[in-house]
C-alpha cells in the first residue's frame, strides 16, 4: 500500500517481527508509548481494541493515538461490535456447537483464547462506540457488518 517507515507496538513482539528490518517494533503500552507526538500519519488497530477490556482504557488508547497522530492523521479500527449476532456468535462458539470446518474449528480456538478479553470489552461496548464516534476524532469512514466494524477516524487538521 506504499507504506513505509512502519513502527509496532505491543505488550509482546513475536521474534519473527522483531527481527525483520521493515519494522520498528517497540515492546510497551499502546496507551502510553513514549513515541514523540505528531509524528505519524496512521495508527491501525485491527481485531486489538476489544484487549483493552474497558472503556476507560479505550479512552487512554484514543489519547495517545490522537498525541502521536500528525494534524489530518488517521486512526483505524477493525473489531467485534457487541451485536445480538455477534454474542451469539460467540455463544455457538464456547459451546464447541457446529464447529465442523477446519476454519470454524480455528476460529472457535480463537474466541476461546480471546475470551478473557472480549467477556468485559462487549457489554461495554455502547460506552466505547460513543468514545469513537463522539471523541476528539472525526469519523471519516465507517463499514458494520453483522460481525465486525471498520472505522477510520481523522485527526483535525487544526488541531
Amino acid at each position: 500500500m506504499g507504506f513505509r517507515d512502519l513502527h509496532g507496538v505491543d505488550l509482546t513482539i513475536p521474534p519473527a517481527i522483531q527481527g525483520d528490518a521493515r519494522f520498528h517494533t517497540l515492546v510497551g503500552d499502546a496507551c502510553a508509548t513514549g513515541l514523540p507526538g505528531e509524528s505519524f500519519d496512521w495508527v491501525l488497530n485491527i481485531h486489538a481494541l476489544h484487549h483493552f477490556r474497558n472503556t476507560e482504557t479505550v479512552a487512554l488508547f484514543l489519547d495517545e493515538c490522537y498525541r502521536v497522530l500528525r494534524p489530518g492523521g488517521r486512526l483505524c479500527v477493525v473489531d467485534f461490535p457487541s451485536s445480538p449476532q455477534i454474542r451469539l456468535a460467540f455463544w455457538f462458539f464456547r459451546q464447541r456447537i457446529g464447529l465442523w470446518t477446519p476454519y470454524l474449528k480455528y476460529f472457535g480456538k480463537v474466541i476461546e483464547e480471546e475470551w478473557s478479553f472480549l467477556q468485559y470489552y462487549l457489554p461495554q461496548w455502547p460506552q466505547t462506540r460513543k468514545l469513537l464516534h463522539e471523541g476528539k476524532f472525526e469519523v471519516e469512514k465507517q463499514v458494520n457488518t453483522l460481525f465486525y466494524y471498520h472505522l477510520t477516524l481523522r485527526k483535525p487538521s487544526n488541531a
